[in-house]
């Protein structure tokens, strides 16, 4: 049964993500291959992590190649499928939990800033 926390992305420190990649994994380990972790924010911007994906709301039309330049990407992350105005998805190693969250965090840094 997937877990769900309504917190504010941006309330969400490097250590409490990477805590939450770490209870995933862990539910994964415990034979839970479909948890999933989901925040939803007062502004409807969405993540949702489970063992092996990062889903990312994702309200742009250019690609996330584009969008998220500059974005350091863990090695064991990769693209996997994204929509325009819909959401993208990363497969990931369920290495490195510190690193995992930080890719989040810029995530949800470049995905969502206010335009300017």
């Amino acid at each position: 049964m997937p877990a769900s926390a309504g917190v504010r992305l941006r309330g969400v420190d490097r250590d409490s993500l990477a805590a939450l990649f770490e209870e995933a994994i862990a539910r994964a380990s415990a034979g839970e291959h479909d948890a999933v972790v989901t925040w939803t924010a007062a502004d409807g911007h969405w993540v949702q992590i489970s063992w092996h994906v990062i889903n990312l709301a994702y309200p742009h039309r250019r690609s996330p190649d584009a969008v998220l330049a500059g974005v350091t990407r863990p090695e064991y992350v990769e693209l996997r499928e994204w929509a325009a105005d819909s959401h993208v998805t990363f497969d990931h190693g369920a290495h490195d939990p510190a690193a995992l969250a930080d890719f989040v965090l810029a995530c949800g840094e470049r995905l969502w800033r206010p335009a300017a």
